[in-house]
């Protein structure tokens, strides 16, 4: 099944299945107008600090989804085959 995926920060989420073009465009320029707070503690109680960091990281994509299980399966299946084609090589 192929749906929208947006990750933010490397962190991917699938959007909802009939979310536009349009729809996606005016969300990812929010989020890229957003600022990461970034934090340090203030010692011995372990109060934060915090101040802006730098924007976040937004894209956009389709993406194939298939179940967990697939998804290992087939993973699996690669890291064998890799396996072997490196121990027919040495």
């Amino acid at each position: 099944m192929n749906a929208k995926m947006i990750t933010i920060d490397n962190n991917r989420y699938v959007l909802p299945e009939g979310m536009t073009t349009k729809e996606i465009q005016a969300l990812a320029g929010m989020l890229i107008s957003l600022v990461k707070v970034e934090h340090s503690y203030l010692y011995p109680n372990y109060d934060s600090l915090y101040y802006p960091g730098e924007g976040v990281q937004v894209g956009v994509a389709t993406v194939t989804l298939m179940t967990k299980e697939e998804a290992r399966a087939k993973s699996e299946a690669s890291k064998a085959a890799e396996k072997a084609k490196e121990a027919a090589a040495t």
